[in-house]
């Protein structure tokens, strides 16, 4: 993996944690137009999102060394 394409994975995990620390990630926001009043509200998505997104990380060995 690049270091390039590595460091900003990290990046974003690291501020997807501080999400979840401070409780940012239990809100809804905005993820496109088409879908607006589907997507935006749901309650259920950025749980969702953020588990799927963090179990990702987690499965691959490169990010963790």
């Amino acid at each position: 993996m690049r270091s390039s394409l590595r460091a900003a994975i990290l990046s974003g995990t690291r501020w997807l944690i501080d999400a979840v620390q401070r409780e940012r990630h239990q809100v809804a926001w905005p993820i496109g137009f088409y879908f607006a009043k589907l997507w935006y509200y749901e309650r259920l998505y950025p749980l969702v999102f953020t588990t799927a997104a963090l179990g990702r990380v987690m499965q691959r060995d490169e990010l963790l060394r």
